[in-house]
Parts: C-alpha cells; sequence; structure tokens
C-alpha cells in the first residue's frame, strides 16, 4: 500500500478543510435546530477532533489567557450562528471579517493608550526600509 507524502497530505487535509468552511454557511441554514444547539454540537465535533489529533501535547492550565481566549471563541462561534440564521451566510461573514476594524476602532480604549502613544510605539522612523523588505520578500532587488 503507498503511503502519502507529507506535501499530498497537507494538499489533502487544506482541501478537505476549504470544503467544510464553505458548507458551515449552507450547513447552518439548512439545519432547523436552534443556534445554541448548532454552535454547541460544532464545538463539540471540534473537540474531538483536536483531542484525537493532539491528546498528547495539549496541555490546558485554565489560566487567565486560556478561559479568556476560550469566551472569545465561544462568543465568536455563536455570534456566528446566530447572525447566519437571522440573516444570510453572507452577512454574517462580512460582519465577523470586519473584526480587525473593531479591534482598530476599540483597542485605545481598552488599552487605555491614545493613538498618539500608538503611534510613537510603533512608528519606524525609516518607512523606506519597509517598502525594500516588501520588496526583498517579494523577490524584486535593483540590478
Amino acid at each position: 500500500m503507498r503511503t502519502l507524502s507529507t506535501q499530498h497530505k497537507a494538499i489533502l487535509a487544506l482541501t478537505l478543510t476549504a470544503l467544510l468552511w464553505s458548507l458551515g454557511g449552507v450547513l447552518i441554514k439548512a439545519i432547523t435546530w436552534n443556534p445554541i444547539a448548532i454552535a454547541g454540537v460544532r464545538s463539540a465535533i471540534a473537540t474531538l477532533v483536536l483531542w484525537g489529533l493532539f491528546h498528547n501535547t495539549l496541555r490546558f492550565t485554565f489560566s487567565y489567557y486560556q478561559l479568556g481566549a476560550a469566551v472569545a471563541y465561544a462568543s465568536t462561534m455563536l455570534s456566528f450562528v446566530i447572525a447566519t440564521k437571522l440573516t444570510s451566510a453572507a452577512n454574517a461573514i462580512f460582519l465577523q471579517y470586519t473584526a480587525p476594524v473593531y479591534v482598530a476602532l476599540l483597542s485605545g480604549w481598552f488599552l487605555k493608550r491614545t493613538s498618539h502613544q500608538f503611534r510613537h510605539r510603533y512608528h519606524h522612523p525609516h518607512p523606506q526600509r519597509h517598502v525594500a523588505l516588501f520588496l526583498r520578500s517579494a523577490h524584486i532587488s535593483r540590478a
């Protein structure tokens, strides 16, 4: 029996992931369950799969970071399922992908910093270095 190479396994895993990801909105709309039940079953399936794959390496310490991440992910999952049930999957996905905008707008309030403090901390004095880094990473250089 022929075994799959690492590259073929990766391609197969990504293809399966893309298929399941694209079916999420359609299946949420098709199932007549309560959104909380759908989110719970999705989470239970994900838990079983992740535990099956990583049960030797997962370490839960129940730290504030892990609990915060769990609450944030549960909120995201539940919000997505509720939004998909109440509107179209396209609207729910649009709302989900606007999250970076919310982070940019609300981070100053949550972190108690002004935009001036962010600019001062993350401003690079030589912006041309950013362009050079981009060109180098794209394999574009001067002759």
